[in-house]
């Protein structure tokens, strides 16, 4: 029986990612931030435009056992 610790990006590294392209939010995320102070339109032209980063790091500890037979 084998235990083994593996921990994956034990040293953080970040690797940048695609960015998200979104529509900006209002301050209690219920609803869209608008142009006109109007809801959002189904083309989205009076809403404005926001990209949001990917370059967040994750640590991922993993335990477990190997059993041969």
């Amino acid at each position: 029986m084998d235990l083994y610790l593996d921990i994956q990006n034990l040293f953080r590294f970040s690797s940048e990612g695609i960015s998200n392209y979104t529509f900006k939010r209002n301050s209690d995320n219920t609803d869209f931030v608008t142009t006109d102070g109007q809801s959002i339109k189904s083309d989205g032209n009076n809403a404005i435009p926001v990209l949001l980063n990917n370059d967040n790091s994750t640590f991922v500890p993993t335990i477990g056992f190997i059993m041969e037979f």
